[in-house]
């Protein structure tokens, strides 16, 4: 993820002021991202530590059994750091070209390896298109990544496509708890004077994409009895 790439996205964007709100931004999503790599990192490696250095017999039962622990908890890592990297590469990374086709399954792919043995569930909508722009992806990526941070104990995240041009993304989530729904609409709809930092900076980041892309975004939140909802909109130019 390219700093330099991210601080050229905000030119004239309202919510990253000159070149020191630009760089501050690029920093805490380097940040963020180094945070979250570096818990399946340091398993693997403490995983091919202990296969690598490990005095124990082979024909030692027990010994092989913790080494055969030792590989699926590498396995199962590496795979966590690959879904994590793609994810944020869709998310945060440079948009070459705009208008450039993508496939949607790839996402779908993609998201399911991030949420893979986590209390979210991922519902996509049959309204979902085959392909979208490349701003689009990056747009619905961080919509699904910050509904995923409103949930505390899990939930369904619902992904669907609206508009003559399905030039509407909508992502909503049903769960019984869920987590700082104000915070997050004060700064996807500018509602308020929010500080900037290493866990809020992704809301910053895509509400920044979608002035640069003309792209309308809303956030709301209802409470009832029984399950809380929380519905996440971009409307796209038509």
């Amino acid at each position: 993820m390219n700093p330099y790439g991210v601080m050229n996205l905000f030119k004239g964007a309202k919510n990253a002021k000159g070149s020191e709100g630009q760089e501050r931004m690029a920093e805490l999503l380097l940040t963020r991202f180094t945070h979250d790599i570096a818990g399946p990192i340091g398993a693997v490696v403490n995983g091919l530590d202990f296969v690598m250095n490990d005095a124990r017999e082979t024909e030692d039962p027990g010994g092989i059994e913790i080494r055969n622990q030792a590989i699926d908890i590498i396995e199962e890592s590496s795979k966590q750091s690959l879904a994590r990297l793609q994810a944020y590469r869709m998310a945060y990374g440079v948009v070459y070209t705009e208008n450039a086709k993508t496939s949607v399954k790839e996402v779908k792919d993609i998201m399911k390896n991030y949420f893979n043995k986590t209390h979210v569930e991922l519902q996509w909508n049959p309204s979902c298109p085959e392909d979208i722009s490349a701003i689009k992806r990056r747009i619905m990526v961080g919509m699904i990544l910050t509904m995923s941070r409103v949930l505390i104990y899990g939930g369904r995240i619902s992904i669907g496509f609206s508009g003559d041009n399905k030039n509407v993304i909508e992502v909503r989530v049903f769960c019984q708890k869920f987590k700082e729904p104000e915070m997050i609409k004060d700064i996807i709809e500018a509602k308020k004077e929010v500080d900037m930092d290493v866990d809020n900076v992704p809301y910053f980041f895509i509400n920044n994409t979608a002035i640069t892309a003309s792209v309308k975004l809303s956030f709301d939140y209802k409470i009832a009895d029984s399950e809380k909802t929380v519905e996440f909109i971009s409307e796209f130019p038509a």
